[in-house]
């Protein structure tokens, strides 16, 4: 099995030529057959990517480094003919309710299988409580456009897995609470710091603006010029989340001392 956070960012080299082809910035999904249908390959410029099809019937191997290919021209044509798969479709953040009406949250991550691409588990974000809830695809009704629809009564009958991240969460409430009761001139410090902070970090989760354009991909190091397109967007605060946990994988203590730090300078 692999997570989407797996192989999001690796390189693509085609093992012929020896050519690194892009990294991989996304999968596209054929929700009907609840199969990986292909991976979109690119790379950035001006934070724009250019991506390219790659079916997944044309991969060789997904290692833990990198994806590998064995491409001919015909083929290596054929895939970069196509911009956009046809039926491929995103998960990442999509909204997860039951049949009885109830929301459970968004979609982080997912996992499939290597052997057939066939989807195996969602991997659910819960906002309140801030745990996270692994679904298998086995119980999901409907794929929608808005909403993909689960089964509820398998969903109240499994122990929900408590999220390392609520404890990161309760600290920047306090934080943003803080802030507001300073007024502009803490604000403005506060997103000072924050905009250091966060350059030379990586983030968690693709970023994107309110009209869907790429601000920063998933593990991509944030530069001085992400950072200025997510203050642009009104985004710098979900920025330094994304950051966050990304850290806090490894280190939670140290992003605790982080934000404490934040807050005893106040």
């Amino acid at each position: 099995m692999k997570k989407r956070r797996e192989v999001i960012n690796l390189p693509v080299i085609d093992l012929n030529q020896g050519k690194m082809l892009g990294r991989v910035v996304e999968l596209a999904v054929n929700t009907e057959n609840r199969k990986i249908e292909a991976l979109e390959i690119g790379e950035r410029a001006l934070l724009k990517t250019k991506t390219v099809l790659l079916p997944f019937n044309l991969i060789h191997s997904i290692g833990s480094d990198a994806v590998t290919v064995s491409l001919n021209n015909d083929t290596a044509a054929d895939s970069q003919a196509e911009s956009k798969p046809e039926t491929g479709r995103r998960l990442t953040d999509m909204k997860v309710i039951t049949v009885d009406g109830t929301l459970l949250g968004s979609v982080a991550d997912y996992s499939f299988s290597l052997n057939d691409a066939s989807l195996a588990d969602l991997y659910i974000y819960m906002d309140k409580p801030r745990n996270q809830l692994v679904i298998p695809v086995e119980t999901v009704e409907n794929f929608g456009q808005d909403f993909i629809i689960v089964r509820g009564k398998y969903i109240e009958s499994n122990s929900q897995e408590k999220d390392p991240a609520a404890e990161l969460h309760e600290y920047w409430q306090k934080l943003q609470a803080q802030i507001v009761r300073g007024g502009r001139k803490l604000e403005k410090a506060t997103q000072d710091k924050i905009g250091e902070y966060v350059i030379g970090k990586k983030l968690s989760r693709p970023l994107y603006d309110q009209n869907g354009t790429l601000i920063g991909e998933y593990d991509e190091e944030i530069t001085e010029e992400i950072r200025d397109a997510a203050v642009k967007a009104g985004l710098l605060n979900q920025l330094f989340l994304s950051v966050a946990v990304s850290e806090m994988q490894t280190r939670l203590e140290p992003l605790k001392k982080q934000l404490r730090d934040l807050l005893d300078n106040k």
